[in-house]
């Protein structure tokens, strides 16, 4: 069996789903807090608990994998289903809309970009993925440890990106539904 790096990969992909948690403050006449909330907690929980069966689906399956190829072939799969599950949770967030708060406008837009980032970083490793070597074995292992290596930074880029957020926006309103909310409770125990 090829011994393949998987740990860096998914600590790497882990850290870009945990790094989208959310909570901060934002123009008046948007959605209510309470609602923006669990709108915008819901879709990520479920989007991270559809990226962790999607990791474990990929890791059982690689344990019959042999060759870097077959290797290759179940991370391009995997990393595509991440970008269109990212897509998907994207435009759930989106359908939210801002927040009933001050600075709503831009607190979406803020947690929509940092969103983003995570789409990115996904395509990013997808195209990192199609283009792992298959004909060295030592090539390959070095190569995907590296994906695994620009995921964990883009992980830890996007988890600053919401900290920033957190720390630029203040709404007791805002705050105080998200440390209320079931699913954003889910995404603090992340």
């Amino acid at each position: 069996m090829l011994r393949i790096p998987l740990a860096g990969l998914v600590a790497g992909l882990a850290l870009v789903a945990a790094g989208c948690g959310g909570g901060g403050g934002g123009t008046a006449g948007g959605t209510d807090p309470d609602e923006y909330a669990a709108s915008v907690c819901g879709a990520i929980v479920s989007w991270q608990n559809d990226l962790k069966a999607s990791v474990s689906s990929m890791t059982s399956s690689l344990s019959g994998a042999t060759t870097p190829a077959q290797v290759k072939v179940k991370l391009v799969t995997f990393t595509k289903q991440a970008v269109a599950l990212t897509h998907k949770m994207i435009a759930k967030v989106k359908a939210a809309g801002p927040p009933d708060v001050k600075n709503g406008d831009q607190l979406q837009k803020d947690v929509e970009n940092g969103l983003a980032q995570a789409e990115a970083a996904f395509g990013q490793a997808r195209d990192s993925a199609k283009q792992l070597p298959t004909n060295d074995p030592a090539a390959f292992q070095q190569e995907a440890t590296k994906l695994g290596e620009v995921l964990t930074k883009q992980g830890e880029a996007i988890q600053t990106t919401f900290d920033n957020i957190d720390k630029k926006y203040k709404s007791k309103d805002l705050n105080d539904a998200f440390s209320n909310d079931a699913s954003c409770k889910k995404l603090g125990a992340a």
